[in-house]
Parts: structure tokens; sequence; C-alpha cells
């Protein structure tokens, strides 16, 4: 591994008894969701605080603190640890439990309004939308052939599937918006591989298997072969389908949506319409919007169909 050195704190700012597990990162996140679903609840016909938060939490998190945003994997090492090194498993869990009970509450929040890595994937395609069909295809053309000369010239000499994995998860993803892009109606189907990343996530996480994340070379201040390669396929192949790592293989996204589903608030259909008779699919960034109702497990909580298709903010 070789690190950047774009971190401007690279040691704990709030150490807790003096070790190397940062207080500071637990109330970064603990206050950014606080703000944001308090923006969420009282500002909801404007745009300009979710820009706000979500631009102040990539300053943080890419060029702030230290600590890796590898929710899940993290997690996984910590459980393993109950028992053995309850500090171990304290410092691995933390983070993720105040995130998963905003989820409790908010739902997806976390992914609409703080994560990175999704606010760098609607960014790209905001930037460089493509609305025509034939340029989407030429895109992925040209990123699996780029992918095809990466691997040729840095491809690991050992250690293949591990130095891989989350490279090949990125591939698929190319993959995945292929087919999407030539038959729209099997996205239902093409939700659904989520499961199966999540699962395969957690297998192979939890025979220690270590592997990066595709965040892992701006995120956690490291870069190798497979973060790399992922980072920018992700994001290169964001102008062809907004958020299309988030709606189909994000093992944290998955999970969080699952945890999701018993929120105590949801956004609900307003004005006694059903969904599909709303410019959803324009509005979405990661088409929660469905036929006749709101996916609950896929809304990130971005307000958008709040603001403009009437939807409602309530208590379950």
């Amino acid at each position: 591994m070789k690190s950047f050195q774009f971190k401007l704190i690279t040691s704990p700012l709030i150490p807790i008894k003096g070790t190397w597990v940062d207080a500071a990162f637990f109330l970064a996140v603990f206050l950014l969701l606080s703000f944001s679903a308090l923006s969420l609840y009282y500002t909801r016909k404007s745009e300009r605080p979710r820009i706000l938060i979500r631009s102040g939490a990539t300053v943080v998190f890419v060029f702030l603190v230290f600590f890796c945003v590898c929710l899940l994997r993290t997690s996984i090492y910590g459980l393993s640890q109950i028992g053995w090194d309850d500090f171990k498993a304290f410092a691995h869990l933390f983070t993720f439990v105040v995130i998963g009970a905003f989820t409790l509450v908010m739902g997806r929040i976390f992914c609409g309004w703080i994560c990175p890595f999704g606010f760098l994937q609607e960014l790209s395609h905001k930037l460089f939308p493509l609305k025509k069909r034939k340029f989407k295809f030429i895109l992925l053309g040209f990123i699996l052939a780029a992918v095809g000369l990466y691997f040729y010239l840095f491809r690991p000499a050992t250690d293949v599937f591990a130095e891989n994995v989350i490279s090949i998860w990125a591939i698929g993803l190319l993959l995945i918006i292929f087919f999407r892009l030539i038959n729209p109606k099997i996205d239902p189907l093409l939700l659904k591989i989520k499961y199966i990343s999540l699962v395969l996530y957690i297998l192979i996480s939890g025979i220690f298997v270590f592997f990066s994340e595709a965040w892992c070379p701006i995120f956690g201040g490291e870069i190798d072969y497979a973060s790399v390669l992922a980072f920018f396929i992700i994001l290169l192949s964001s102008p062809a389908l907004s958020m299309a790592w988030c709606r189909y293989l994000c093992p944290t996204g998955t999970f969080l949506s699952l945890i999701s589903r018993l929120s105590m608030f949801q956004i609900k259909n307003g004005k006694g319409q059903p969904a599909s008779e709303r410019p959803g699919k324009e509005i979405c960034p990661i088409g929660a919007l469905k036929k006749d109702k709101i996916d609950a497990s896929a809304c990130i909580w971005c307000g958008r169909c709040i603001r403009h298709c009437g939807n409602k903010l309530e208590l379950r």
C-alpha cells in the first residue's frame, strides 16, 4: 500500500484513552447525520442544505479525518472481536451503530446526505449527462477497453483473486449497466443482484480475505491496484446511469436498505397520485419512484420528490 499525503489530520483529534481510536470521527458522523435529518424535516423545499452538508461531509472524510469509512467490513471484523478484544470490537462498531440508529429513524439518509462516494457519482452524472443510448454504449466500451489495458499493465503477480475482488465487483457493474441499457424492463431483476452482492461481500469478509473498497484511494488515504480500478470504473460509468453502484452493488447501501424497511419515518406518495404519474425518472437520482409506490429500501432521502412531486415525509 502507498499512502496519499493529502490528509490534513493523520492522528486522532479526540483519542479515546490515548489510543488510535478517534472520537472526532464518531462526532462528525453524528453531527452530520443530525443536521441532515433536521434539514430534511424542516427545510424540505430547498436543495441547498443537502448540497452544503454533502460538500462538507466530503471535505471531512476525504481531506480531514484519516479514519476509513469501510463500514460493513470493519463491522464484520468488530463482531468477530467481541469477547476476544472488546476494545477493538468497540472501535470497529461504534460508527456503524450510529449510522444504523439513524437509518432506523430516517431511512438511508447516510447514503443521500453524507456518503462522499455517492455524492461523487451523482455529481459526475450531473456534470456529464449522456442522454442518447448510443453514447452510453460508447462510454461503456471505452471504459472496458481502458480496464483491459490497465489490467494488462498493472495486474498483480500473486493473490489474483484477493487483489481483484473489488475490481471484479466494478467490472460486474459495467455488465449490469450494459444489460440495463439494452432492456430497461429487466431492471427489477437486476436490482436483486445487490442482495447477492451483500451476501458474497459478507462471506468473503467473514473468512477474513482482506480486500480494498472502491473508495479507498481517497477516503482511506490508500492506493492499490484494485481500488483505483474500481473507483474509476464506478465514477466514469456514472454519466451512463445515475448512481449505478448505489443501485445495484453497494454492499453497505444494501445492508442499510434492509434496515430502512423498519424506519420510523417514510416518504409516501402525496396528493393521492401514484408515483408513475410524476416525472420520477428525471427527479429521483436512484430510481426509487416505481410504478405505483416509492421503493423505501432504495430511497436515499434526497427530498427531491417532496419538493417536485408533492410527496410527504410521515411517521410510519
